[in-house]
């Protein structure tokens, strides 16, 4: 997709939100999935008129009804949501916004002369399997097996690796760290041991205009509803936080609660171990705090640093669901296995999803059974058999890195990205205020 260069205007039409008329006429529509775009001459005139419809206009881009369905139809198959004409009516204002934003950060990469290569693309679609343990190439395979174009996510892909290079090229000069704050940060960290902390993940919401306070609130109450419901947290982290956690599924890691603000600090307190909290309001925005587990905050925690491991997946359910026998053959092979090169071999024979060289990871990125059993496990050492959801797996671990928090480059880079993370804040907040928005629908 080629994008125009924007020229400046002169005065600013105000975006329209979507009226609930308008959102309960379209549901009988967003109900059904989108029709692959090779098979639109046979849908009904009517109908295909319908899909092709402008639903926005950002500055002089389109976005079509069927960008918003297919998108759709990527965040239901991807989040565990139900595929009902309830969720689609509610999920509408959400994708919006989104498909608005990623047109916004293309617009300003292609202003810049910022392109994104296809080579770059495709090794975004692998880190997205690696985070979320698939195999190379089997994500898009699944979009393809659900009738969701894959054109859909390749563009999230592209919007938000252009974003990356707006915000190092354009930004990131702006931003210094002095050794008087890293000192300060030390500080607080040191004195944070001893003191509690939690692991978290987050989706956040800013409010980048003081007229959009109630609908991101309605947002956030939203996604709040549809994760308790059984939504997965971390597939609408990727769709809807406005944060660079967003791209981890909105993991933060461990975090002291006094490092937090406030407002936060206080809903963790409240809020119990693998529980969600409520949206809380900060002075930015909206933020949706989950709350994975809580202990107290050591100098070094052991398995803090990143970790290059190989998986060998045996599915126990599914299309490729092996027989008891067959995992046991495969199984006994890896437990054999001295190398990491010997084990990936057996994960590319096997070819499961799942199966492979996988990293960089940490401890928290691992289903809490995986982890455990590789918590101490020495390198070049096949694992047990671990039972996960939907196969058994066995693991080498390749490459491990410790970290101290206390570490100076380390805290460094983590300041450096906090004051980037304002700026490009400001930067998306800017432009879309700035834009022409029309919202048709």
């Amino acid at each position: 997709m080629t994008f125009s260069i924007r020229t400046a205007h002169p005065t600013r039409r105000p975006a329209r939100r979507i009226a609930a008329a308008s959102a309960l006429a379209l549901a009988a529509l967003l109900a059904a999935p989108v029709m692959p775009a090779g098979n639109a001459l046979l849908a009904p005139p009517a109908a295909a008129q319908s899909i092709q419809r402008i639903a926005a206009v950002v500055n002089d881009d389109v976005i079509s009804l069927r960008d918003i369905i297919a998108r759709m139809d990527f965040v239901i198959a991807t989040s565990n949501l139900p595929d009902s004409q309830e969720t689609r009516q509610r999920l509408l204002p959400q994708v919006l916004q989104g498909l608005i934003l990623e047109t916004l950060k293309l617009q300003e990469a292609e202003r810049l002369g910022i392109q994104v290569s296809d080579s770059e693309i495709a090794e975004g679609i692998r880190q997205v399997e690696s985070r979320n343990r698939m195999a190379p190439g089997t994500f898009l395979q699944s979009l393809q097996g659900r009738g969701i174009p894959t054109s859909t996510f390749e563009r999230q892909v592209r919007a938000e690796i252009a974003w990356i290079k707006v915000v190092r090229s354009s930004l990131s000069g702006q931003v210094t760290v002095s050794d008087t704050e890293i000192e300060a940060r030390q500080d607080q960290l040191q004195q944070a041991i001893g003191k509690p902390e939690a692991l978290l993940a987050q989706i956040y919401l800013p409010v980048d205009d003081p007229l959009r306070e109630a609908e991101v609130r309605d947002a956030a109450d939203r996604l709040v509803s549809q994760i308790r419901g059984g939504a997965n947290f971390a597939a609408l982290a990727q769709q809807f936080s406005q944060d660079p956690t967003a791209a981890k599924g909105g993991d933060m890691g461990w975090a002291p609660l006094s490092t937090l603000e406030p407002e936060l600090r206080e809903a963790v307190t409240a809020t119990e171990g693998n529980r969600l909290s409520d949206p809380v309001r900060t002075a930015a925005g909206y933020t949706i705090l989950l709350v994975r587990d809580k202990r107290v905050a050591g100098e070094q925690q052991a398995g803090s640093g990143a970790m290059q491991i190989v998986q060998v997946s045996l599915p126990t359910t599914g299309a490729r669901a092996m027989a008891a026998e067959q995992r046991a053959a495969v199984a006994q092979r890896a437990a054999a296995a001295t190398t990491c090169d010997a084990m990936a071999a057996i994960a590319t024979e096997v070819g499961t999803p799942g199966s492979g060289r996988l990293g960089p990871l940490t401890m928290t990125d691992l289903p809490p059974a995986l982890a455990t059993a590789i918590r101490d496990l020495p390198l070049n050492t096949p694992s047990r058999v671990v039972p996960v959801p939907g196969a058994e797996v066995v693991v080498m671990v390749c490459e491990r890195e410790e970290s101290s928090a206390l570490d100076e480059d380390k805290i460094r880079r983590e300041i450096e990205t906090e004051k980037l993370e304002v700026l490009a804040q400001r930067r998306l907040r800017d432009l879309r205020r700035a834009a022409l928005i029309d919202i048709r629908l």
